[in-house]
């Protein structure tokens, strides 16, 4: 039943479903005209291909993943052979003879769907042109079927392979982002490896409705704003599991796709870190083609990195599999006496059988940096003073030393082709030894007093899920069941010499290097619990479809109970439901809406330079109510969304530097976002966010109307990406990212500029002595601006002007 409702769904999905008839080997759209595809005989699925000429295993790779087909072939038959590329529109037949032309090599249609690859008795037509002009003839009439999964079970990639099609929506599973009832953005393995990035904060940066706190180069974990709340990179999941992933600079290395859900999830992922969204983050797996990558990276001012990335299957029907990441990065920093090193290493097992299906992996990061960089600037009064040069170093002695380490483990079972089911469960063990460099009381002439304070801290997370999918049709409504229940603790440690130790008194200016004095007692000890946290839920949801899957309707219920061992502790529990609605009038067009309850853990501080440092905040409530439209022109997508979330307000005194819920956070916002490819040549991706963000319900109402501290109006992304036409195999990228004005405080007394930054980059793909190589370079903040990041209490220095350059080569 299962497997009859996904051919359903298939064949009523734009350009997916299956055909019956001899296809022509030749069916591009005269002269790249999209239009007249509709010439094309009834079951051709036409679709935009951009690939450049290069290396075939690379240029095959990219066609299966846009096209969504499997192809199967005997690696050696690809090795050191070339394509002369991909570009305008095809089908699948006709681009993939197109792809193997001049190779040797032709397409044999499979009867269970996709194509194998072999020796052709003569050279491979060309795809464009008179049918056959070398006599060559159709392929069998057989059932070809194009679906929307790749051989590891992620959702392919849009067009364009910046971000994919869909991705996990927590409790209801992959579906893709046409039929989800939220706003969801999966930004791909292969995005992340075009940027250069080093944390997924460089990935997600990308999105108009995200921006990062600014501590690239600090001691602290990464922080974002989604929806104009924080999240914090402690926060991530994993696969579905919460907070086991390392928490500083993040190894994107190890990482398939990087998910960001935005708005309250306590249904589909259970109680979180924050209501303005989650992250979800995809391991790699071992494709069917064996995989030995080596990359050699350098970051201005003298970074240098190495990558290894190596993945193989192996077992009857290439049932197991193995990807193995190793990461070190190792030197000086763009800013001015800093230098650190990061050593990463991730190894993935997977096993995939025809009803059973596993995974283990496991991760283990070290880093250290000197001379970290003040992670917060706080100001004394209204006049805020020109930011330094991004490169200065500021205030020296700063140090961060993390160790993190991982292992997650899921399997899955189908008992039925409607019945699954699954359980995972992993463990994170992370201990820090740093020295904090907050910057306070800045006056507007950039003189401030502040202290190096040692701060030790460590987290053991455990996590577990399980449950079961059901799929089952009643009086023509199609019913798919999801019943889930987890278990998740962390557990809070630090040094038995305590966790704070603050050293002298430290005066200077922002514009004056200096050189701070350490505590006169530094960390040491054992390290010993703080306190818990226990977090557990049960949860169901039911999915109607009906007409013709053109209405999807989502309802379900998650009971959660939370207890904290943390200042006097507490002991809680909720009911947090949901409601999405999704309706289709056409397969190109969703309308959405959802109602949705969101439950956060108490807000723990987490600031050396607090009085509060430690403490916990009882857990609380919020809602979310979102309507929104997605519609999909093929190549190139684009959705719109209105919300309304509301949370009470986290507030930290600038001057005691001391935190507290005060009130409510109101915020209300419009989002409009695109992707994929506006032609052939020409790849997109950006949007703009407008967000009203309102303190209300204040203490003595003093200030109810102002604006949430560290929340912008105005957020605005434009990436764009172009091939030229005559040199396919290079690729020229810029990007802006627009934020605008926000306050720091409460009282809207401090305000910092808005700002704007330009990056470029560029990426060569060829072959050098018979191996595939990419070439890269990337410069961030091109003009070397040094701007104000707004958080809630203070600000954060942008990052300076720096320069990526890669290789990376295929043995």
């Amino acid at each position: 039943m299962l497997a009859l409702a996904l051919q359903a769904m298939l064949i009523s999905a734009p350009g997916i479903g299956t055909a019956l008839l001899p296809l022509p080997a030749h069916a591009q759209a005269p002269d790249g005209d999209p239009a007249a595809a509709t010439a094309l005989p009834q079951g051709e699925a036409v679709r935009s291909f951009d690939i450049p000429a290069g290396p075939l295993d690379a240029a095959l790779d990219r066609f299966a993943r846009v096209a969504g087909v499997n192809l199967s072939y005997d690696a050696t038959l690809v090795a050191e052979r070339d394509s002369p590329g991909l570009q305008g529109h095809y089908s699948t037949e006709a681009g993939l003879l197109r792809l193997l032309e001049g190779s040797g090599l032709a397409p044999l249609a499979q009867p269970g769907g996709g194509y194998s690859l072999h020796r052709a008795a003569r050279p491979t037509a060309p795809a464009s042109g008179d049918a056959h002009p070398r006599g060559d003839t159709a392929l069998p009439q057989v059932t070809v079927t194009a679906v929307a999964e790749r051989s590891d079970g992620r959702t392919m990639a849009y067009a364009g392979g910046q971000v994919a099609r869909g991705g996990r929506v927590g409790l209801l599973g992959d579906l893709d982002f046409m039929d989800s009832p939220f706003s969801k953005t999966a930004y791909t393995a292969e995005m992340a490896e075009n940027l250069q990035a080093q944390m997924i904060a460089d990935v997600l940066v990308n999105d108009p409705s995200v921006r990062d706190s600014g501590r690239k180069y600090g001691q602290a974990s990464n922080a974002f704003m989604i929806r104009g709340f924080s999240y914090g990179s402690f926060d991530v999941s994993f696969n579905g599991l919460q907070s086991i992933f390392p928490a500083y600079r993040q190894p994107v290395e190890a990482l398939e796709r990087i998910e960001v859900l935005k708005g309250p999830n306590a249904l589909l992922n259970g109680m979180s870190g924050s209501i303005g969204g989650d992250v979800n983050l995809v391991p790699k797996r071992a494709a069917d083609e064996p995989l030995t990558r080596l990359g050699l990276g350098y970051m201005s001012d003298r970074e240098f990195t190495t990558h290894l990335d190596a993945g193989r299957r192996f077992g009857p029907a290439n049932a197991w599999g193995i990807r193995v990441n190793a990461v070190n990065r190792n030197g000086d920093t763009p800013v001015d006496e800093q230098s650190g090193n990061l050593a990463m290493g991730s190894a993935a097992l997977d096993y995939r059988g025809s009803r059973l299906r596993m995974a283990l992996d496991v991760i283990g990061q070290r880093q250290r940096i000197r001379n970290v960089s003040p992670f917060t600037y706080a100001f004394a009064g209204a006049g805020i003073p020109r930011p330094p040069q991004s490169t200065d170093a500021i205030l020296l002695g700063g140090l961060a030393r993390h160790n993190e380490a991982m292992a997650a483990f899921r399997a899955e079972y189908d008992f039925s082709d409607t019945t699954s089911g699954y359980v995972t469960f992993g463990r994170k063990r992370q201990r820090s030894d740093v020295v904090t460099t907050g910057i306070a009381s800045v006056q507007s002439n950039g003189d401030y007093r502040s202290t190096l304070s040692t701060d030790a801290y460590g987290v053991d997370t455990a996590a577990v899920k399980a449950g079961i999918d059901k799929t089952l049709v009643t009086g023509g409504i199609r019913h798919k069941l999801a019943f889930s229940a987890d278990f998740w603790r962390q557990r809070g440690l630090e040094r038995t010499s305590g966790r704070v130790t603050a050293g002298p008194q430290v005066d200077g200016n922002i514009y004056t290097p200096l050189v701070g004095r350490l505590p006169d007692v530094p960390t040491w000890g054992d390290w010993r619990a703080s306190g818990s946290t226990y977090r557990k839920s049960v949860a169901v949801a039911d999915t109607l479809s009906f007409l013709d899957e053109r209405v999807r309707l989502t309802l379900g219920m998650r009971k959660q109970f939370v207890e904290s061992t943390y200042s006097g502790g507490y002991k809680e529990n909720a009911l947090t439901p949901m409601v999405g609605l999704v309706l289709k009038p056409r397969e190109d067009l969703s309308l959405y809406a959802n109602y949705v309850e969101g439950l956060l853990q108490g807000f723990m501080v987490n600031d050396a330079t607090s009085p509060d440092n430690g403490s916990v905040f009882p857990p609380y409530k919020t809602r979310q109510y979102e309507i929104g439209l997605k519609r999909d022109f093929g190549d190139l997508a684009t959705t719109l969304s209105l919300y309304q979330i509301a949370q009470p307000s986290q507030l930290m005194d600038p001057n005691t530097r001391s935190y507290s819920q005060d009130g409510e956070q109101r915020n209300r916002g419009i989002e409009w976002n695109v992707f994929g490819r506006l032609s052939p040549h020409l790849g997109i991706i950006g949007g703009v966010s407008y967000v009203q963000a309102r303190l209300t319900n204040t203490a003595g109402q003093s200030n109810d109307g102002n604006r949430a501290p560290g929340v912008p109006k105005l957020l605005a992304n434009l990436g764009l990406e172009w091939t030229a036409p005559s040199a396919p195999a290079l690729t020229l990228s810029g990007r802006a990212i627009r934020t605008g004005p926000a306050y720091l405080n409460a009282t809207n007394t401090q305000q910092v500029g808005g700002w704007t930054r330009y990056d470029l980059g560029a990426r060569y793909t060829g072959r050098v002595a018979g191996r595939a190589v990419t070439l890269r370079g990337n410069l961030e903040n091109v003009f070397g601006k040094a701007y104000w990041i707004a958080v809630n209490g203070g600000a954060a220095l942008s990052t300076p002007r720096t320069v990526f350059v890669s290789a990376t080569i295929d043995f």
